[in-house]
This record gives C-alpha cells, structure tokens and sequence, in this order.
C-alpha cells in the first residue's frame, strides 16, 4: 500500500484545488483518514507515525473495509494505552466492488 499526500481538503477558505481522476480496479480500496491517526501520542507524547499506520495497512492488505477500519482503530488503541486523546481520530474507507 501507499500513502498519497495532497492538501488539507476545505482546511483553509479560497484554497485552490486540483482535479484528478483515478480508475479504480474491482477490489480497491481508498482510505481517508484525519491527522489525528497517525499524530495520535502514547504516554511519553511519542506519535503513532506514518510509519506505523503503513505497516499496519500493510498488514491488513486484502481485508474488508470494516476489518481495516478495526484493525487500525485496535492498533492506534494499542499504542496509546490510556492517555488522552489529543485530536479527533477520522477514518472512511470505500471498497470498489465491480
């Protein structure tokens, strides 16, 4: 899997956009997700990272949407044991079926 960067969408008044199109392929799988995924921090303030998330998404390569939402959620519980949360934790997934 790959993580595409691209502006923050609807973030910041008048920001200009970009159109693209993409084919999708029976099977895939877009997932967007908010800052707070990957920035989400464990006791001692260390974040989740990138890194992490992509290994993670790697590891559920092939899974229904619901199964890698839950697999990411558990795995972002998993790191940050009990401290609190510090910014909102969004995901969506969309499976392209044929």
């Amino acid at each position: 899997m790959s993580l595409e960067k691209s502006v923050v969408l609807g973030a910041f008044p008048g920001s200009q956009y970009t159109t693209e199109k993409i084919t999708m392929e029976k099977d895939d799988t877009i997932l967007l997700y908010t800052d707070g995924v990957n920035e989400a921090m464990d006791p001692e303030s260390k974040q989740y990272s990138n890194h992490r998330f992509e290994n993670t998404l790697n590891l559920l390569t092939g899974k229904n949407v619901n199964d890698i939402l839950n697999g990411l959620r558990e795995d972002v519980r998993e790191f940050v044991k009990k401290a609190p949360q510090s910014d909102d934790i969004t995901m969506l997934a969309v499976k392209y079926i044929g």
